[in-house]
């Protein structure tokens, strides 16, 4: 080892005769396996759909369509005209199918823009953006069919796993959260906060709030 020469590589320029010293390396260019553009998508909203009878085959359609022209944080841009025109089908059908989802919870519907509605692909059914934010996102949408037995779903492997590996169960190992008592909790915090800000608070209530939610 101690009569090794050193070697000094270099690159040569051909067309002046330049001696560069280093090697230049040249790698290939990754390509993106979805050039079109990918979402995520909950194995268990895939099961949810395919075992819900009353999610039909033109609800399936309307689904796809949504899931294929979705923006960033599942917003979905495309007007029920549009998906009725792309998959040719009557607006009434469209319509109906658009209900069934909202009614799951797999579609939100939002607030009324001129005279269209906004709507958004649920968070925790797929999501296209920042990972991050999709934890966020979650936190704010509302109970529904499909959140209330994606989370017992969740709650019951968790409970497998922990019994898998010879761990006791937490609290009775299925606890569910009640998602709308949550809500109403974090809609209470977030008007305290806002009368906070102002100086319009209520110190008294801030106290027992604060008691109550065991933040102190």
């Amino acid at each position: 080892m101690g009569n090794m020469k050193t070697r000094t590589l270099a690159t040569v320029d051909l067309d002046t005769g330049e001696i560069i010293p280093g090697v230049a390396a040249i790698s290939k260019r990754k390509s993106k396996v979805y050039p079109e553009g990918f979402i995520m998508t909950a194995r268990y909203g895939s099961r949810f759909v395919g075992r819900d009878k009353e999610i039909t085959g033109v609800a399936h359609r309307v689904l796809r369509e949504l899931e294929s022209g979705l923006e960033y944080e599942n917003w979905i841009p495309i007007s029920l005209t549009c998906v009725a025109n792309n998959l040719d089908i009557s607006h009434a059908q469209v319509s109906r199918a658009m209900k069934i989802l909202v009614e799951k919870g797999i579609v939100l519907k939002g607030d009324k823009v001129g005279h269209f509605y906004t709507y958004r692909l649920n968070p925790e059914f797929c999501w296209r953006g920042d990972p991050g934010k999709m934890a966020e996102t979650i936190s704010y949408i509302p109970s529904s069919e499909y959140t209330e037995a994606r989370r017992a779903y969740l709650a019951e492997d968790a409970a497998k796993e922990r019994e898998r590996k010879g761990l006791q169960p937490l609290d009775g190992g299925k606890k569910v959260v009640n998602f709308q008592e949550e809500q109403k909790r974090r809609k209470k915090a977030q008007k305290l906060a806002e009368k906070f800000i102002s100086s319009d608070i209520d110190l008294e209530a801030l106290e027992e709030f604060l008691k109550k939610n065991g933040t102190r």
